[in-house]
């Protein structure tokens, strides 16, 4: 119900596909949680991976980027799901879903800036964040087709403590 109406709002839904914007392409992988062999359906983006222009890719699961997209020449991929590892100690997330104890991506800039991973806003309610507030991340992407890519590679976080999800 949700998905159909995200698309009946005009957004394109990048679930496993594809869209090219102002000369930019931008990709979304699924979850592979829902497969049963639990690997991500790369080749529903065969078309995205060879693509001639700059590349974004949206990917729920931090964990997928060095097994499936570290050698595919993504300009930027982007990633949540951990949750800043749920509670931090000293700078870093205790645990995050599909990475375990101490988790290598929970929040920030990875990779010369090729993969951001967000907090994200979360249900405090369901497990309490402990030393990690609710993240929203802007990314300000810019590309002049004149020239080389030039994403920025300064994300700005909005980040508040106590927030209310409604």
């Amino acid at each position: 119900e949700n998905q159909k109406r995200i698309r009946e709002s005009g957004v394109v839904f990048l679930d496993d596909s594809f869209a090219v914007v102002d000369g930019i392409a931008f990709g979304g992988i699924a979850s592979a949680l829902i497969r049963e062999d639990k690997i991500p359906d790369l080749a529903a983006l065969d078309g995205f991976w060879g693509m001639d222009m700059p590349k974004v890719l949206l990917c729920h699961h931090p964990e997928y980027y060095e097994p499936y997209l570290k050698d595919k020449g993504l300009d930027l991929v982007v990633a949540g799901h951990a949750h800043g590892g749920q509670w931090r100690i000293f700078g870093r997330g205790v645990f995050a879903p599909g990475q375990g104890i101490f988790p290598k991506y929970t929040s920030g800039v990875y990779a010369d800036g090729h993969f951001i991973v967000g907090r994200g806003l979360g249900n405090p309610h369901l497990i309490p964040r402990i030393n990690n507030d609710p993240e929203l991340i802007f990314i300000d992407l810019f590309y002049d087709s004149d020239s080389d890519l030039s994403i920025k590679k300064s994300v700005r976080t909005v980040r508040q403590k106590h927030a209310k999800i409604h």
